[in-house]
């Protein structure tokens, strides 16, 4: 009795673990991810990313920080993370991604975009279906994964589903321009 009761808790303990919740905050989903490897930081900042978030950045601090926890521009002391403000986003309507490249404690990942329209300003899109390539330098530093290259830099991308629902007061045609699936 004692072998089966012990069993059953050791497969519920397995269980519990393989179905962990979701962190809560940003930052927690960060610190996971960096843990886990260079995929999952990259899965976790491209989620984040089509999801809007990117639009936000100096609006919310716990996205902030957990976004500054992920990169790390080398060389620097203190993690400089400064991107450019951009003008234009792409719309997209998926991605994919794959570990190019893990050699010790560095690592390429290759993400691609399908791209299905131009968003600049506030009304303005514009169809532009296409393949973007998205290379991207990690490296395992203070025990964490993170993005160390500002070559790793890109406009920010939004998925057609969170670009709807943030333009959802727009004009008609914007609207229909987005719905549009290829």
């Amino acid at each position: 009795m004692l072998r089966s009761s012990s069993l059953t808790i050791g497969v519920l303990l397995l269980f519990a673990c393989q179905h962990a919740p979701e962190p809560t905050t940003y930052l927690a989903a960060a610190a996971q991810a960096s843990q886990r490897g260079p995929l999952d930081v990259v899965r976790l900042l491209a989620r984040w990313d089509t999801a809007g978030k990117t639009l936000s950045y100096g609006d919310d601090a716990d996205y902030d920080s957990a976004r500054d926890f992920l990169i790390c521009w080398l060389p620097s002391e203190q993690c400089q993370t400064d991107e450019p403000g951009w003008d234009s986003h792409s719309v997209v309507s998926g991605y994919t991604m794959r570990l190019a490249i893990q050699d010790g404690d560095s690592a390429l990942v290759e993400v691609k975009y399908d791209k299905v329209a131009d968003w600049s300003g506030a009304s303005h899109y514009v169809v532009d279906q296409q393949p973007i390539r998205w290379t991207v330098h990690l490296e395992r530093t203070d025990a964490r994964w993170r993005v160390v290259d500002p070559e790793s830099q890109k406009e920010p991308f939004i998925s057609r589903d969170a670009a709807l629902r943030l333009m959802a007061r727009t004009r008609s045609d914007t609207m229909a321009v987005l719905s549009e699936r290829p």
